[in-house]
């Protein structure tokens, strides 16, 4: 039985569209590995493509994954992934090829839920750290930053959280089905003034064919995504995607959350709900 997450961590330079080819994957109790998740600490896009792609022609090839900055993905430990794979990025955010950029890559049995923006920011010039927590996917209200006046070479500016405890259960459901191969949108109408939806968690599934190509998936409020998932390249017809969030995803006062979701491909139809909670 494969008790503890296994980590990898793969680090590199370079410049846009550098590579890592062929990262293996660990072969003791392999057989107990159902997840694999990515965790980007960087202001870098990652990208995981298949083994054997060309690292300098990846624009040719479809990533299996693509990981946004400072992004954390859980993913099912699919085929694609048994028997190695590559990993990408784009330059660094500062223009600078002499970055180091790391991915921390996890192999666990049970899904553990990496599916967040970490959203750290490193900006400053000084030989200090200068960090500000963001984090409205994982219950924090508001942050207060140290007087400026501790923020001189030497000093530590940290950012101090205020986390809201949630106790809510979903109150809130809406059902929505496409059409064959095509994207549909289910809304959370906005609320009221000061009014925010919270969402607890999403089902998708396709009925049809198994699935083509991978099928994106998308929690927004507004226009902002808050999460993003994908049904993956061969899913079979009628398996459901069930994503339930252990700190609810917190909404704008007074603006839509809406479940969007791509069109499936051939004559597939997709059947979504998403749910929460206003307050």
């Amino acid at each position: 039985m494969l008790n503890d997450v296994v980590r990898q961590v793969v680090s590199m330079t370079g410049a846009t569209g550098s590579a890592v080819p062929n990262m293996s994957v660990i072969t003791q109790k392999a057989e107990k590995i159902n997840y694999i998740s990515f965790a980007n600490m960087n202001s870098n896009i990652v990208e995981i493509y298949p083994r054997f792609t060309d690292p300098a022609n990846t624009a040719a090839v479809a990533p299996i994954l693509t990981i946004g900055v400072y992004g954390a993905v859980t993913w099912p430990f699919t085929d694609e992934f048994k028997n190695g794979y590559l990993v990408a990025w784009t330059n660094a955010e500062s223009g600078t090829d002499a970055q180091v950029k790391t991915l921390s890559i996890f192999f666990s049995e049970t899904n553990i839920q990496m599916n967040t923006s970490q959203a750290p920011g490193f900006n400053s010039t000084l030989p200090s750290a200068n960090v500000d927590i963001v984090g409205n996917t994982i219950g924090l209200a508001k942050s207060v930053q140290l007087p400026v006046a501790l923020t001189a070479a030497g000093n530590l500016k940290i950012s101090l959280a205020e986390q809201t405890v949630f106790n809510d259960v979903a109150t809130k459901s809406q059902y929505g089905e496409s059409g064959a191969n095509a994207a549909v949108v289910v809304t959370l109408a906005a609320a009221a003034a000061g009014v925010r939806h919270y969402c607890s968690g999403f089902s998708v599934s396709s009925v049809g064919a198994d699935l083509g190509a991978a099928v994106q998936v998308q929690i927004l409020d507004g226009v902002t995504i808050l999460h993003e998932s994908f049904l993956e390249a061969g899913r079979k017809s009628g398996q459901t995607l069930t994503v339930n969030f252990s700190y609810p995803l917190q909404g704008t006062a007074n603006t839509a959350m809406t479940l969007t979701v791509a069109a499936a491909g051939g004559a597939n139809v997709t059947h979504n709900t998403v749910s929460g909670f206003s307050r």
